[in-house]
This record gives structure tokens, C-alpha cells and sequence, in this order.
């Protein structure tokens, strides 16, 4: 999945959201990427949902790693 040019402080919102395969699960392990930051963690909506929502979390974050 793909989110817009930041470094998440905290949980990823829906809205941030750029791409998202549609196969995501909630619970899923995913890999969350952009240009400033990365991370794995598991999605706390499916990843359709994802890209409909304009509010709610997304993926629930534990540690970034900024690039």
C-alpha cells in the first residue's frame, strides 16, 4: 500500500491512502510505503475500504522508519 509524502507520527489514516490492494484483509501484515517513510504493520480495514474511506484508520502503525 502506498500513502501520500509524509512520515506517519502515529496510525495511518484512510484519507492518506494513495493505493491499496484490493486482497487486504483487516489483520493483514502489510507493507506501507512512501516517499518519506516505511513500515509493516497490520490493517485495520480492508483494502478496498482503503481507498472508499474518507475517515478512519487505516493501518495501525508501531515504528517508521523514515527514508
Amino acid at each position: 500500500m502506498i500513502i501520500d509524502a509524509f512520515a506517519p507520527e502515529g496510525d495511518v489514516l484512510a484519507p492518506s491512502v494513495t493505493a491499496a490492494d484490493s486482497l487486504i484483509r483487516d489483520a493483514d501484515e502489510v507493507l506501507v510505503s512512501g516517499p518519506g517513510a516505511m513500515t509493516t504493520r497490520r490493517a485495520a480495514m480492508p483494502g478496498g475500504e482503503m481507498m472508499r474511506s474518507a475517515h478512519g484508520v487505516a493501518v495501525l502503525v508501531r515504528k517508521v522508519k523514515r527514508l
